[in-house]
């Protein structure tokens, strides 16, 4: 651990030996206002797919509830649980936390799978809607010379 003149506190790795936010810890920092977890493409391995609209379909079924921690009632929370999300989607590591990255990772993918549905839902429509358009102008043909003959 380091902690240099300006108070900035270093844990962990090499990145951590002149730490340049208020806490660094390996590779996840802490500017004073906000947790920020490592990303880095070159720090990750074992890329799969993800089927979007399985997603959101588990989503959909998690049960979400507000909540508060027995040790302060005062700060109402919403969210799963850990249980749950571990049952839903298989990250993390066990079943008594919910990463930000994991909470936040399938919430980026039900919005895609979401966009999805949306997406082929609005062209199924648009297409039902020509297709009534054009049966109308027919039916507006046929009725044109009838009316006209009326008058």
């Amino acid at each position: 651990m380091v902690i240099i003149t300006n108070g900035n506190t270093g844990i962990g790795a090499t990145p951590t030996t002149s730490p340049n936010d208020r806490l660094v810890v390996v590779n996840a920092h802490c500017d004073g206002n906000n947790w920020i977890n490592s990303s880095d493409r070159n720090l990750k391995e074992n890329f799969t797919p993800v089927d979007v609209m399985d997603v959101l379909d588990r989503v959909a079924a998690l049960p979400i509830a507000r909540w508060n921690y027995k040790s302060d009632s005062n700060a109402p929370h919403m969210g799963p649980v850990a249980q749950d999300f571990r049952a839903a989607f298989q990250l993390g590591i066990d079943d008594k936390g919910i990463a930000t990255v994991d909470e936040g990772g399938v919430a980026l993918a039900a919005i895609q799978g979401l966009n999805e549905k949306v997406g082929a839902e609005n062209a199924a429509l648009r297409a039902e809607n020509e297709g009534l358009k054009k049966r109308l102008e027919r039916i507006e043909h046929m009725l044109a010379p009838k009316e006209e003959a009326a008058k």
